[in-house]
């Protein structure tokens, strides 16, 4: 008797069979839609907003930078403008203690003319007095003399000037103004008198050695 296992060869033969397509999912379909490699691009706000933060950042360390900058400038123009101001001060003492040493100079110079005039002036003065005439003050400036001083009478005022012409030291005498005073029963006549000096020689250095002149080459 043969018996043949028909169960097991079906089997088989369904094992043997091709699958069958496989069941899309929505998953599956957005794969196969997209390709594969394929990024998703930003919308074109985000693009403008990334680009305008690095433009202003880059404006912003410019303009610090720039900023910088000027204050480093600014700081030392300052600091120039100190010290200048320092040698400008220290100039104008310098300008300060050169005038004042040329006027000493010339002081001294002037003294030094006068200092044979005024015991001259003053020999003058003492001889040229006429009785019942007295000297009160004088004031000698440079060439020009001033005398003041009492007489009983206007002629013997007259006689003063005449008496100081005489003596041939000033260039010209004369009588600048009188009035009448009286202390109790005292009258007198207050003068001035002004007298005018022949300008000064003036000194002359010590003559320097001559040398000879040389011969040209």
């Amino acid at each position: 008797m043969i018996r043949v296992n028909l169960l097991k060869s079906e089997k088989k033969n369904f094992e043997d069979q091709p699958a069958g397509p496989e069941e899309e999912t929505p998953d599956k379909k957005t794969k196969e839609k997209t390709p594969a490699g394929k990024r998703k691009t930003p919308p074109p706000g985000n693009l403008i907003i990334v680009l305008a933060l690095v433009v202003l950042g880059a404006l912003a360390y410019t303009q610090k930078r720039t900023l910088d900058e000027e204050r480093g400038l600014l700081s030392n123009a300052q600091e120039e403008q100190r010290r200048l101001q320092t040698v400008s001060n220290k100039l104008d003492e310098i300008d300060w203690q050169k005038q004042y040493m040329v006027k000493k100079i010339a002081l001294i110079s002037e003294l030094r003319m006068m200092q044979g005039s005024a015991v001259r002036v003053l020999d003058a003065m003492s001889r040229a007095i006429p009785d019942w005439v007295w000297l009160m003050e004088a004031t000698f400036n440079k060439n020009s003399l001033l005398i003041h001083g009492r007489a009983l009478t206007n002629v013997l005022i007259s006689d003063y000037v005449r008496n100081l012409s005489e003596l041939g030291l000033f260039e010209s005498v004369g009588i600048l103004n009188t009035q009448q005073r009286s202390e109790g029963n005292n009258q007198f006549v207050e003068f001035t008198v002004t007298a005018v000096l022949p300008p000064p020689i003036p000194l002359v250095p010590a003559a320097t050695a001559k040398t000879k002149p040389g011969r040209a080459q």
